[in-house]
This record gives structure tokens, C-alpha cells and sequence, in this order.
């Protein structure tokens, strides 16, 4: 199994090294082992997990595993959808190491507020805080991004803009993180 697995990862964590993929295909592969029978997924009833989450920042990361899945249940061992929920949760956390040090559906937000530099360096300071794990990378007055965050429109910006006139509230927040996860899976898709 892990000979299949390989090549796989190979090619989506393509900066990883040899060694690192060799690793990951192992873990994968000998945790995979534990359900290599029907029954073993009812003895081992560990609950149910939401994986909307993981959807909406790695979108990629489901294409690899769906392709993994296939290769590791080719013996159709994995049946029940609220158990393969939880497979798919665990294999998330075997790779997340590789999938937070790369650029997998990586978006990039310019902040160029009108104010002072220290005003975008605080936003950016702000955006992290709440954005930090998320694949998205943060620039001072890069008209070349996915998003552009201002106070103000720019018509020479080529990517989404996004205005905040006054400190961001709750929908203005909810609204950034819909357009950053519309971006990742519009990326995801090409």
C-alpha cells in the first residue's frame, strides 16, 4: 500500500523531501492498516466529525484524498460514511505538518491603508491573529494579490478588493473569510 501512497504525495507535496514523503506514506499506510477488515470499524466507534472546516481552507487537500482513499480502500474495507468522515479528519492531522509548510491553496492579501504605515502593519498584526493558520499570506500595498483590504477602491488592483471605511465588525470579518474560501476553491478547481 504505501508503494501506491507514494507517488501520490510526491506529486501534491512536490517541495517536500524524499525522506519526509517516505514518512508520511508510512504513517498513512500503517494507519490505514487498522481498518483493513469490515467489523474493525465497529469495534472501534470513536465518534463523528464535521470536516466543513478543512473543506473551505484546504480544498486540495480533499482531491488527495479521495485519490488516497481510493487507493487505500481497494478492498472496499472502508464503508460507513460517518466513520470515513473521521478516516478523512485523521488522515488531515497525519499530514498537516506538510500541508501548514507548503502553499497549498495559498491566497494573498495586500493591506494598504490610507492612514500611516504603522496602520497596515497593525491590520496585518490583526489579520494574523485571526487568520493564522489558513494558507493566506499578508503584503503592504502589493497591488498583485488575490485580495486587496483598503479604506479605499484602487482601480489599478487586478484582484478583489475589499473596504473597511471603520474597525472591521463581526459581517465585515465573516465577509473576508467567505471570499478567502470562494478564492482557495476557485484556485482548487484550476
Amino acid at each position: 500500500m504505501q508503494n501506491d501512497i507514494t507517488p501520490a504525495l510526491e506529486n501534491f507535496f512536490s517541495k517536500s523531501t524524499k525522506n519526509e514523503i517516505a514518512q508520511l506514506s508510512y504513517k498513512i499506510s500503517v494507519y490505514s492498516l487498522r481498518f483493513g477488515f469490515k467489523n474493525q470499524w465497529f469495534v472501534t466507534n470513536e465518534g463523528e466529525v464535521n470536516l466543513n472546516y478543512f473543506r473551505d481552507i484546504y480544498p486540495s487537500i480533499f482531491k488527495l484524498i479521495t485519490y488516497l482513499i481510493d487507493i487505500i480502500n481497494i478492498q472496499e474495507t472502508i464503508v460507513n460514511n460517518y466513520q470515513r468522515e473521521l478516516f478523512c479528519f485523521n488522515l488531515i492531522g497525519i499530514m498537516f505538518r506538510n500541508i501548514t509548510n507548503t502553499s497549498i491553496d495559498r491566497v494573498n492579501i495586500s493591506v494598504n491603508f490610507s492612514a500611516t504605515p504603522i496602520t497596515n502593519d497593525m491590520m496585518i498584526a490583526m489579520l494574523k491573529s485571526h487568520i493564522n493558520h489558513a494558507s493566506v499570506d499578508f503584503a503592504c500595498t502589493d497591488k498583485i494579490a488575490d485580495i486587496y483590504l483598503s479604506d479605499m477602491i484602487d482601480d489599478d488592483v487586478l484582484g478583489e478588493q475589499v473596504i473597511w471605511k471603520k474597525p472591521p465588525t463581526l459581517s465585515d470579518w465573516t465577509a473576508l473569510g467567505e471570499l478567502i474560501v470562494k478564492i482557495k476553491k476557485m484556485k482548487s478547481v484550476k
